[in-house]
């Protein structure tokens, strides 16, 4: 795979790099959605209630993508843009380094140069992009993409004689980074054996012996972070919250594969939550699509096996394989998910330019081999236009909570998680008639949805609905009684009407339930310090600013408690630190006052 003369870079990168950055810049401007709160507050995802408030969430272990989170907290604090621009670069880099990885491969197998252009082009726009781009959350594949290219990158870098004191590292690194982004990269670490094994006449002589320096670094990458990963993290659990799916056995991931490959040929409409795999004669569609493309990787592999065309089927198959198992497993609250494919897609991209490109030869080899065809150059800047519209139409469905959730909820009708979202959008948008509304449709869909009564609850509760917000939460808690949010809300409720004991014990379940629950620990403190136990109270107060420093009210709890103590020094810290977190909050300005009036 040595080449005697390095070619330069051509300056046909600049083009995708652009179309990443202008196409998508409108995310910069989105806010939070969905539970990118939980992500800039640095709330522990033990609280997070996206797929069934009595159900742990997966324990996920994404080390370099908890980094992110708090390099992100400690530069823009708590700014949406910052969090945002971080994935929005992310996105442009990959693009980047997607073209230059095409572009080795394009020399490797000694295609069309050209034809990185298109492809790189399209990796920038494509609208099955716009969830991991768009949303805050969604960087987990966004990075692990990213740096996955980048050893690919480093990976062919070696291959075609580049010095390993320098690419060596920069493989192992990449790889690494990879993985502790996302655990779903470990499937695409088998491309790089594919790539000298079966997919290129050269490479198989580097393995013969084991004598290779990255062949045994590969392996030695491989199984670290594979035991590693299972280590941390483990098998997935089947008891995610997930109801049921009307597919089961081998038709599930076929299914799943028929949606991902619909969406990469044709990427509308893009839908958020999708609570089922379809059913019906659009699930029969679904599979016959997932059947057609298992055949038809197949067959590329095996006919076409060392050429870059099996490279492509390859890696997209290294990429989706992951992402089946998602419902087959059930592992989350929904079984497919477009940013699930943004790995996969580049693969995808791959063999579908190669194969038009070839059939467009052998066209003309047929008819002329002089005729040209002009309109080909118009017909991809059509289909790049068209794709860049609907991209930028997405990324503004990605702009607020209720945007968000009410397309959902018009995409997926009998959603009743949908709607409960929907219905805490408007709530928190002040639209309380069409929250509850919004619940009342949830309550229709699912009537044992304890989620939704204990939203109503709330919004009852903050109408001044008192016996109606009881008897909601009441029924929340008959439906699940391990429901931590619930039992807080009842705490909060009772707290209010001066029923102190009951409030202490539904605030001492729910921190049971949910021990890193901040607002829980703050408010049953606020419960001991009104009884007059001031040294449990600090203790809750401080606990609760360990699990979320940026607590406003913890702050200014804990400065009331020490001055009640005659503490003034550390009462005026605490008020200090609530102003410097929200420097407009009258009740803590007032209480500093006090605090530097006293002895």
């Amino acid at each position: 795979m040595s080449e005697t003369r390095r070619k330069k870079i051509p300056f046909g990168w600049i083009l995708p790099l652009l179309l990443a950055l202008g196409v998508n810049a409108n995310v910069l401007m989105n806010g939070l959605v969905w539970d990118d709160r939980f992500i800039v507050e640095g709330q522990p995802h033990t609280l997070r209630e996206t797929v069934s408030p009595g159900v742990a969430p997966q324990a996920y272990d994404r080390p370099f993508i908890d980094w992110s989170y708090r390099f992100d907290r400690r530069i823009w604090g708590t700014n949406p843009f910052g969090f945002h621009l971080t994935v929005y670069l992310a996105h442009a880099v990959t693009t980047l380094l997607f073209y230059l990885c095409v572009l080795l491969l394009l020399r490797l197998y000694q295609k069309e140069e050209a034809l990185v252009l298109p492809m790189a082009s399209l990796f920038a726009v494509h609208p099955i992009h716009a969830e991991a781009v768009a949303w805050i959350a969604g960087r987990n594949d966004v990075l692990m993409t990213m740096f996955m290219m980048l050893a690919l990158f480093s990976y062919l870098r070696m291959r075609k004689g580049d010095p390993l004191r320098v690419a060596l590292p920069l493989f192992a690194f990449s790889c690494a980074l990879g993985v502790l982004s996302k655990e779903t990269a470990i499937p695409f670490l088998l491309l790089f054996p594919a790539l000298d094994l079966f997919l290129h006449r050269a490479g198989i002589r580097r393995w013969q012996g084991f004598k290779d320096p990255v062949t045994w670094l590969w392996l030695l990458i491989l199984t670290a972070l594979a035991v590693y990963r299972f280590s941390r993290t483990g098998f997935p659990s089947l008891d995610s919250g997930w109801a049921s799916a009307p597919a089961s056995g081998l038709k599930t991931p076929l299914i799943a594969l028929g949606y991902y490959l619909k969406l990469l040929f044709i990427p509308a409409p893009l839908n958020l939550f999708v609570p089922e795999l379809p059913s019906g004669n659009e699930g029969l569609f679904y599979l016959a699509t997932g059947a057609t493309g298992i055949i038809a990787l197949f067959w590329i592999i095996t006919r076409w096996s060392r050429t870059l065309l099996a490279v492509g089927a390859v890696w997209f198959a290294l990429g989706i394989l992951a992402p089946l198992t998602v419902p087959f497993l059930r592992v989350s609250a929904t079984p497919v998910a477009e940013r699930y494919a943004y790995l996969a897609s580049g693969g995808f991209l791959l063999v579908i330019s190669l194969a038009v490109w070839e059939y467009g030869r052998w066209v003309r080899a047929r008819m002329n081999p002089k005729v040209t065809f002009r309109w080909e150059t118009g017909l991809v800047a059509l289909i790049l236009a068209l794709l860049s519209f609907l991209t930028l139409e997405r990324n503004t469905v990605w702009k607020s909570n209720i945007s968000l959730w009410e397309d959902a909820a018009r995409k997926s009708p009998t959603a009743a998680t949908a709607r409960i979202n929907l219905g805490s959008a408007y709530n928190d948008g002040g639209r309380a008639r069409e929250a509850m509304e919004a619940y009342r449709i949830a309550l229709k869909l699912k009537p044992d949805g304890a989620m939704a009564y204990n939203n109503l609850g709330s919004l009852l509760a903050d109408q001044g609905r008192i016996e109606e917000a009881f008897r909601a939460y009441e029924m929340a808690l008959n439906l699940d009684p391990n429901y931590p949010t619930a039992h807080y809300n009842m705490g909060s409720l009772l707290a209010d009407q001066g029923r102190l004991e009951q409030a202490l014990w539904e605030y001492q379940t729910s921190i049971h339930l949910a021990p890193e629950f901040a607002e829980a620990h703050n408010n049953l403190g606020s419960v001991y310090a009104e009884q007059g136990n001031l040294d449990p109270a600090i203790r809750e107060f401080r606990r609760a600013l360990e699990l979320k420093p940026v607590l406003v009210e913890a702050h200014f709890n804990l400065g009331n408690a020490y001055l009640r103590q005659g503490k003034t020094v550390e009462a005026r810290n605490a008020f200090e630190r609530a102003l410097q977190i929200k420097p407009g909050f009258l009740p803590a300005q007032e209480a500093l006052k006090t605090s530097r009036s006293s002895p």
